[in-house]
């Protein structure tokens, strides 16, 4: 993906971030190549989720940020309209969050210091990495939480962790990263 300097230099200082308040906040697991694998996907499930049409999006379980931050960064740039709600329950994660957000001044990023079954507003798609396994828990939030026809992009470790149940009851998409050394998927499903 060509990007400018200017969200290049973004995604620099985020990730500066995250090693500088790692262990304030206990932010992440694996090292700092870990760390840059998760944001590389983040950036290739850019390219394979039709971002363009997007009003609204969730990234349930934010977490660090990833892919929700890096969804920022880049939408800045490339899909301006797009608003994105981080959503994170953890309060020192909010903080870390809200703090990165505010010094790369993302103005299409707003962080909701919330359980994601406690949001009342629907969304155009959401994304999520590392929050809950992908079964019908997962589905029937994603139900609530998403309009119809939207979808939900799962980061997968294992193509096998994905529960029967949803192969039964939604169209899914898999996508392999192919930059990544381990066995890495996206799983797009159709709301």
């Amino acid at each position: 993906m060509g990007l400018p300097n200017s969200v290049q230099e973004k995604l620099m200082v985020y990730l500066e971030e995250i090693q500088r308040h790692q262990v304030r906040y206990g932010l992440i697991k694996g090292s700092q190549e870990d760390l840059v694998a998760h944001v590389s996907e983040a950036l290739e499930a850019i390219n394979l989720l039709q971002l363009q049409n997007v009003g609204t999006l969730f990234d349930l379980g934010s977490g660090v940020g990833i892919p929700g931050v890096v969804l920022g960064i880049v939408a800045q740039y490339r899909y301006p309209n797009l608003k994105i709600y981080l959503i994170e329950r953890r309060f020192k994660r909010v903080k870390f969050l809200e703090g990165t957000i505010a010094k790369l001044g993302l103005l299409n990023t707003e962080v909701f210091s919330t359980d994601a079954s406690q949001l009342t507003m629907q969304a155009d798609g959401a994304v999520c990495r590392a929050f809950m396994p992908l079964n019908a828990s997962l589905l029937n939030l994603a139900k609530k939480l998403i309009r119809k026809g939207g979808w939900l992009a799962y980061f997968a470790a294992k193509r096998e962790l994905i529960h029967d149940d949803v192969f039964k009851t939604h169209k899914v998409v898999w996508q392999a990263f192919p930059s990544s050394s381990k066995e890495r998927w996206l799983c797009v499903l159709t709301i």
